[in-house]
């Protein structure tokens, strides 16, 4: 069977932060730079990904994934899956896991409301099954200038639940660069620096 696809649009995405952040949770001491690179066929998507880690068990994460992202006049919805690994890490730790992500957003003029779910039947390292639901919105002020939103509720087995916020101010600085601060924060401060309010600061360019 001949699946005839449209012509490839290959990008590459670097972003660097002050502190790497994923699903409102602190992953490095400083620094994190992001390498992702991405095909798209249409609506069909393949991808891959890298970044430090601060942790005295691994390096760092990289992955694959296959997606696909459709619109529908003002909404747009999307999934993937992904097979994420830590790489350098010791032998007893889990360093493989299949991730499945389900999102959905809708535009209302400059307001774009989102909700998404991030599922792993057997996420990394310690941690079993985990969820991460996420509902925010951005509001597009300017051409360059947006705000953004939102909650997460993340359930673990392996790992505490804990609910996250963030909020943030991206401005486009002219060709493919964007610099964005943001504010992270979690419902669960007592269990260690990870969880505490933090501002992160991070210039991004899509090439």
């Amino acid at each position: 069977m001949i699946f005839d696809l449209p012509p490839p649009d290959p990008t590459l995405e670097i972003s660097v932060a002050s502190r790497g952040y994923s699903k409102g949770l602190a992953q490095t001491d400083g620094m994190q730079v992001l390498i992702r690179p991405e095909v798209a066929f249409g609506s069909l998507r393949l991808g891959a990904y890298g970044k430090n880690i601060t942790s005295n068990q691994y390096d760092g994460e990289a992955g694959a994934s296959v997606g696909y992202r459709k619109s529908f006049g003002k909404m747009e919805l999307g999934a993937s899956a992904t097979v994420k690994h830590l790489y350098g890490a010791d032998p007893e730790v889990d360093d493989v896991a299949l991730e499945l992500n389900f999102a959905a957003s809708r535009s209302w003029g400059a307001l774009k409301p989102r909700v998404s779910l991030t599922y792993s039947p057997n996420d990394l390292a310690g941690t079993g099954r985990t969820a991460f639901w996420e509902a925010g919105s951005s509001y597009q002020i300017d051409k360059k200038t947006s705000l953004s939103a939102g909650i997460g509720i993340r359930r673990r087995t392996g790992g505490p639940d804990y609910t996250s916020f963030t909020g943030a101010l991206s401005r486009t600085l002219g060709g493919p660069f964007t610099a964005e601060i943001r504010l992270y924060d979690t419902n669960r401060n007592e269990l260690g620096d990870s969880y505490h309010r933090r501002t992160v600061v991070s210039v991004r360019t899509r090439i």
